[in-house]
């Protein structure tokens, strides 16, 4: 028998454990965070910015209403980039570095009040590991260091993040749900699919539980809301077959040879990690969805009831993710783009999550931490070198950002755009020295004339940073007087 003694020694050692385990986390986690964080320096407007900023300038709200009818139906990353573009002229400067962090800050913030609303155990530790794990599996440098993509597939991903953690409390109220599966249909087209296909899996669910008007009161906006936006993307930019990079693949424009060629590169993705070999990638990413924060004890009615909207939603999850693959099958002719790849990444975290809250038993809490760290670690030394490297690049880049800024920002009609040296997960487009010029002042052109466009220049004399001490040879014709 053993003594009382023995047992508090026991009780002591597991209470110890208890408290060391939240804090080994969150040690692991911002060590794995801050060459991520510190990256955001190098966060860059593309062509994209340029030409959509240059646009609402001339247009106001109705260029924004005109993308969200046409090509952009997002409505919500499409208001917040137009207020960010507001906001970039009246500063005069790009505002990349705080527009990142309040876009990286909100959706950790979102994520960790769900899961306080859920009553989950460690929420803000659950939403900044979910968006470590995502920086280290996939390649961020679009998602997370391009304004545009930023404001669209990290409001759709933290969107169904809160949706995926107010499922896992007992009960959760329907206007939060409402809310959050609004932002994931209304910010990206993968969110808008997502809810879509759950979206009309719980109506018919509550039709057969006989509860429609409950599943309603929460799904039936969401579900018109994704489905308006998937009926635009396809009258609209699908329509166009504009986008086409691969022809000679087979893919481009026809579906049956797209879904089938999806299945390999989705089922890739689902169980692999960027640049690690398939089966470490599996153990690593198993590791890190076991280890992940926030499980709770429920009652087993709780589990019951709660099983089959837990399935259904993170089945609607993977079926979006086989869908963004079989889209840019047939809309690309081949597997496009990182920042999709990234966002696969993140949405295969939180399926995972949800179906982990279903599993007969509760994985013990030093385990947890343990798998985790583990497999956050192992991943962040497979990412060290390719951080280093793009680290002694970040005052290079920081430089040519302002460089390009204050000479578009100076008088005259000739500016110089200073390219940044390229990182491998940050830097930006780059192109070969030369010399461009605008036909007139009312011209809006699209690539990297829209540069020019955009701070109202007639010569843009494109620049390598390896170059920018060679002078770049031509002259531009004068711009046509106006009409007396």
């Amino acid at each position: 028998m053993r003594s009382s003694a023995q047992f508090g020694r026991v009780g002591r050692f597991a209470s110890s454990a208890d408290h060391a385990g939240p804090i080994l986390c969150w040690i692991v986690l911002l060590l794995c965070l801050a060459p991520y964080a510190a990256l955001i320096g190098s966060g860059h407007w593309a062509t994209d910015e340029f030409f959509v900023a240059m646009v609402e300038r001339h247009d106001r709200f109705l260029a924004v209403i005109d993308r969200m009818r046409g090509w952009s139906p997002r409505p919500f990353s499409e208001t917040v980039m137009a207020v960010y573009f507001r906001l970039a002229d009246l500063a005069r400067r790009p505002l990349v570095v705080p527009f990142l962090a309040a876009g990286w800050i909100g959706a950790v913030a979102a994520v960790a009040w769900a899961g306080v609303r859920s009553r989950l155990a460690q929420p803000v530790l659950l939403a900044v590991a979910l968006l470590v794990a995502m920086l280290l599996l996939g390649r961020p440098d679009e998602l997370f260091y391009w304004p545009m993509a930023t404001s669209a597939y990290l409001s759709a991903w933290a969107g169904l993040a809160v949706v995926t953690v107010l499922m896992l409390g007992e009960a959760s109220a329907p206007l939060p749900l409402t809310a959050a599966l609004l932002v994931a249909s209304l910010s990206a087209e993968a969110g808008a699919m997502a809810v879509a296909v759950a979206g009309a899996a719980m109506l018919a669910y509550g039709m057969l539980r006989r509860q429609p008007g409950r599943f309603a009161a929460v799904w039936l906006l969401p579900l018109l809301a994704a489905a308006s936006v998937c009926l635009s993307v396809g009258r609209h930019r699908m329509a166009m077959m504009a986008e086409v990079m691969d022809h000679a693949s087979g893919f481009a424009g026809h579906w049956p040879a797209s879904l089938r060629g999806a299945v390999a590169p989705f089922l890739g993705e689902l169980g692999g990690v960027y640049g690690v070999a398939p089966f470490p990638a599996v153990l690593i990413k198993l590791a890190v969805i076991l280890g992940l924060p926030g499980h709770r004890t429920i009652s087993r009615e709780t589990i019951r009831t709660a099983t089959w909207p837990v399935v259904l939603w993170t089945a609607s999850i993977l079926l979006a993710c086989y869908a963004t693959v079989a889209l840019s099958l047939h809309q690309f002719g081949t597997v496009c783009c990182v920042r999709h790849a990234t966002l696969r990444q993140g949405l295969s975290l939180i399926a995972g999550l949800g179906l982990c809250s279903l599993l007969p038993f509760r994985i013990a809490a030093p385990v947890r931490v343990l798998s985790l760290s583990v497999a956050l670690l192992v991943l962040l030394a497979i990412r060290m070198p390719v951080l280093r490297g793009d680290l002694a690049l970040l005052p290079a880049q920081i430089a040519a950002r302002d460089a390009t800024w204050s000479s578009g920002e100076a008088s005259g009609e000739t500016m110089h755009y200073l390219m940044a040296p390229p990182g491998a997960l940050s830097g930006g487009a780059t192109w070969p020295a030369r010399l461009i010029c605008l036909p007139d002042r009312e011209a809006r052109p699209y690539g990297p004339e829209s540069i020019a466009g955009y701070f109202r220049k007639r010569v843009l004399v494109m620049v390598p940073w390896a170059a920018r001490d060679r002078p770049v040879q031509g002259q531009c014709p004068a711009w046509p007087r106006p009409p007396p």
